[in-house]
């Protein structure tokens, strides 16, 4: 059985837990012997870099921090089968990422899993009992109402990803800060993120942060983007958002039929 205060196993052998946030300790390259309690909130499919190396990430999460954690190459095939989406392992033996590039002083960095990382599914009389509860916050119900307006569009080049979509902002840089493929041989593609007021049925105003990627299916010609997207103007819309440092993200937009 797990010891919530001291967060070991009071069995045979005790096992001593770090939180996500003690990673911060260490640098990009170093390996991790200690053990990390963490729960596994998404998996993406498996893709591949530009090169062809192909690689699997999974968001884990405990109750202080969320970090990706990648597996790279044929470890893809030793740890898939034992990774499910919602279940809390053991972890150990992982390497500290270069990535994020750029984190807050109490922000760890990914890690990533290697052949000789220990990965164990915890028994579920042993989970620590605050990440039964832990989840993604999302929303999922739709708001009805009709998009308003159109403001603050504020255009830019974006990362075309690494064997699939990534719309990350690049600038002037060379290197994409999310998914660290090299823009010197690569045309960046155009993007923009824009504000859209969505009035409510019930008349509440929502400020809602939307990118191309979720809108560039609804536009037709026109000049401005209000008229490039003429098919979402105060017409019947359904809306899904997501809740993030005091803004709203939009998850999902839907023309009502």
């Amino acid at each position: 059985m797990l010891d919530e205060k001291n967060h070991e196993f009071s069995s045979d052998k005790v096992i001593d837990f770090i939180k996500l946030k003690d990673l911060i300790k260490y640098k990009p390259g170093d390996i991790v012997k200690e053990n990390l309690m963490v729960k596994v909130l998404e998996v993406k499919d498996t893709a591949k870099t530009r090169n062809g190396t192909p690689y699997k990430k999974y968001l884990i999460a405990d109750e202080n921090a969320s970090i990706r954690m990648t597996i790279w190459r044929n470890d893809i095939l030793k740890f898939e089968k034992l990774l499910a989406l919602g279940g809390v392992y053991h972890v150990t033996g992982f390497s500290v990422d270069n990535y994020p590039l750029n984190t807050r002083e109490n922000t760890p960095k990914d890690i990533n899993i290697r052949y000789s990382s220990v990965i164990k599914e915890i028994e579920p009389q042993d989970i620590q009992k605050v990440l039964y509860a832990l989840s993604i916050a999302e929303d999922n119900t739709y708001l009805e109402g009709i998009v308003k307006y159109i403001t603050n569009v504020y255009e830019y080049l974006a990362c075309p990803g690494n064997g699939g979509p990534c719309g990350k902002s690049v600038r002037e840089n060379k290197m994409c800060e999310k998914c660290g493929i090299n823009l010197v041989n690569v045309q960046p593609l155009p993007a923009y993120k824009c504000d859209l007021v969505f009035f409510d049925k019930d008349g509440i105003i929502y400020h809602i942060t939307a990118f191309s990627s979720q809108l560039n299916k609804y536009e037709t010609d026109g000049k401005t983007f209000n008229e490039k997207l003429e098919k979402i103007m105060n017409k019947p819309v359904m809306i899904k958002m997501n809740e993030k440092d005091d803004d709203y993200i939009l998850s999902e937009l839907l023309i009502q039929s």
